[in-house]
């Protein structure tokens, strides 16, 4: 069983910080998702459900970074057109999706995407309800999180991610980066994209109280969208989207990482890492 004995959110740090104590006599699974855009046309709703099972049937703790909403281009009338929910019905089904994930979220970030709304209209929907109703911690550029389970301290970084172009490289070099911003860290999350990427690294960390130098590991992913080929990937020639998705088990016994990732529509070998 996990247990939560302390939270708390630091939005006064130089990047919001999340804080979680947990006691358990079990390991703990982190899932991270992305780019939902729940009111696009292109909403790849049989994959949405197929990963609510998987975080359920897992009892995971889920981050989500960002692009819960579509909503379209304001001043493009056929971009408009192509969002299948509006208004009212909008808001129902972000209030329907967030309460759902309540109990089991670390954290949410808002998108480029989510962004749109506050740009236009002065409102953020998902920050009302995330940081007024649930009391979840919410960002809208980077969170750090910090997990604690029996003594043993993990620590992920999230954001949704931005720019990087189409290609491969381009995406990797903009996940490559997040390593840049916050040294160290276990775990990096992020979104935008919508092509699955995992990049491992090492490097040498200076510890002054022993004045020694120490290898530290770290694992970077990009998660993939819940979006079918859209028509615009179509037009300009991107290929089908991978839905290759990723959880990770945290041993409450000893600072160890297990890392499983799964294609959607078919099984992958699993990937374990030991740390």
């Amino acid at each position: 069983m996990i247990k939560l004995i302390q939270k708390d959110f630091f939005i006064d740090h130089a990047i919001p910080t999340a804080y979680y104590e947990f006691v358990s006599d079990e390991d703990m699974v982190v899932f991270p998702i992305s780019d939902l855009h729940v009111d696009s046309v292109d909403f790849y709703e049989e994959f949405y459900n197929y990963i609510r099972a998987q975080i359920q049937e897992l009892n995971a703790y889920v981050f989500v970074n960002g692009d819960i909403l579509d909503i379209g281009f304001f001043d493009n009338f056929k971009s408009m057109n192509e969002v299948k929910l509006r208004g009212a019905e909008k808001e129902k089904a972000l209030r329907e999706l967030l309460y759902s994930f309540k109990d089991y979220t670390l954290g949410i970030l808002e998108g480029n995407h989510d962004e749109r709304i506050e740009k236009r209209c002065g409102w953020n929907p998902i920050r009302d309800i995330v940081s007024n109703e649930l009391e979840i911690p919410y960002s809208n550029d980077i969170l750090f999180t910090i997990i604690k389970i029996n003594n043993i301290e993990y620590t992920c970084y999230c954001a949704h991610g931005s720019g990087s172009g189409t290609t491969k490289g381009g995406q990797a070099n903009m996940l490559n980066r997040s390593k840049n911003v916050v040294v160290n860290s276990d775990l990096y999350f992020l979104g935008h994209t919508h092509n699955p990427i995992n990049i491992n690294f090492s490097n040498y960390v200076y510890f002054p109280n022993s004045k020694k130098l120490s290898i530290t590991n770290g694992r970077q992913y990009i998660t993939p969208a819940f979006l079918k080929h859209a028509s615009y990937a179509k037009k300009y020639g991107l290929e089908p989207p991978n839905y290759t998705y990723y959880w990770f088990t945290l041993s409450h016994t000893e600072k160890s990482i297990t890392e499983t990732s799964r294609v959607f529509g078919g099984e992958n070998h699993a990937i374990v890492g030991r740390k």
